[in-house]
């Protein structure tokens, strides 16, 4: 064997040396839920699985049964995952990928739960680390779903893994299901109102009460236009007025303080002037997931939501029950849930009310977090 051919070989196995563990990472054409409701992240598909960061699916879970802490354990250089613990946001949670195929390697980094190995299979892409969902989801006894036909994603914290039949029918198209809680917003800046003359279409989802002209959202698909209508801030929607108006009970009326906190300031009570929606968590409403009770404008940085309940879930609230109310973003100006303040895109954190919120006596005020979008998203 002369020396060129040596050389080839060895410039060939070393190419191949190089490649080794290499694989395409396409971001994914699926939509994913969280017990029914859509959000963002940045996934990716490898080999047909969807594969996600940690610290976007733990952001996804939070504040339910199946929430997890993520944490980087710098004495032994590793990814430690800490069940039944609220996850701390570091920004830049569930953002958007960009749109070009990606290269990810087999990821070297380990990560353990609870103080035990995992293994999950996991690539790394521009420097950041993605683990397939199922494996994650499994080692988390989180339900996980996907239906073909509407190429849709479920992960459902109301299950265990394995039991997603028990959780009922999860594959309607749905933008987010969970406005919830009336409250009268102080000077709310012109809402996109529709017209008398639309109309609702197939895929619309529509939450007004009769009577009530609502806010219209921004179209929200370019290849399936469709749009949902909300209530006009400070009113209820249509189940949740029904609700009120048929439960037979005592209706119980709070009042909530809150203020706003910049995850990447770090600054309380300066950021104002977007829409939320406040979902609440009723049996008689839904039996798998929150729905919309109403839509209020966060027009000061800090100030009051008044919600009107029946008796029975204002004690749940009261008792600690998790997640009874959540507020959430809405797609009134953004169609990814996000809020537009001074030209700039935030992030709106899902937040449960909690029973101090609710207490009578020294009651606490609940904290609306907002991250900055990055601009490279």
């Amino acid at each position: 064997m002369n020396k060129r051919t040596m050389f080839m070989i060895g410039v060939v196995s070393a190419a191949l040396l190089t490649s080794a563990g290499a694989v395409n990472a396409t971001p994914t054409k699926n939509t994913i839920y969280v017990d029914g409701t859509k959000v963002n992240g940045a996934a990716y598909m490898i080999n047909n699985n969807n594969y996600f960061k940690l610290r976007d699916v733990a952001a996804m879970v939070n504040g339910s049964t199946k929430q997890f802490e993520v944490s980087w354990n710098e004495t032994n250089k590793r990814i430690d995952l800490t069940t039944n613990k609220a996850y701390t946001v570091v920004g830049g949670e569930m953002a958007l990928p960009s749109s070009a195929v990606k290269t990810a390697k087999e990821s070297k980094a380990s990560v353990f739960k609870d103080g035990n190995k995992a293994d999950y299979t996991g690539y790394n892409i521009s420097d950041n680390n993605y683990y397939k969902l199922r494996d994650l989801c499994k080692d988390m006894n989180i339900g996980v779903k996907f239906d073909l036909a509407t190429n849709r994603v479920d992960i459902l914290t109301t299950v265990g893994y394995g039991e997603e039949d028990n959780a009922g029918n999860t594959t309607k198209p749905t933008t987010p299901t969970e406005p919830t809680n009336p409250v009268t917003p102080t000077e709310p800046t012109a809402p996109t109102t529709p017209s008398t003359s639309d109309k609702i279409g197939p895929s619309d989802i529509d939450y007004r009460a009769a009577g009530d002209e609502g806010i219209k959202s921004v179209v929200l698909s370019a290849y399936d236009p469709h749009y949902i209508y909300y209530p006009s801030y400070g009113k209820y929607s249509a189940d949740y007025q029904n609700l009120l108006d048929t439960c037979g009970e005592e209706i119980v009326t709070k009042t909530v303080s809150y203020y706003t906190y910049c995850s990447q300031t770090d600054q309380k009570s300066v950021l104002a002037g977007y829409p939320i929606q406040i979902l609440v968590k009723d049996e008689r409403l839904n039996k798998e997931t929150r729905v919309c009770a109403m839509t209020y404008y966060v027009s000061k940085p800090e100030g009051e939501i008044t919600i009107k309940m029946p008796k029975s879930t204002y004690e749940r609230a009261l008792s600690g029950e998790t997640g009874v109310f959540r507020v959430l973003g809405t797609f009134i100006e953004r169609n990814n849930s996000h809020a537009l303040i001074n030209g700039q895109e935030y992030q709106i954190n899902p937040v449960n009310f909690s029973k101090s919120d609710f207490r009578s006596e020294n009651p606490t005020a609940m904290e609306m977090t907002l991250m900055p979008k990055s601009r490279n998203n």
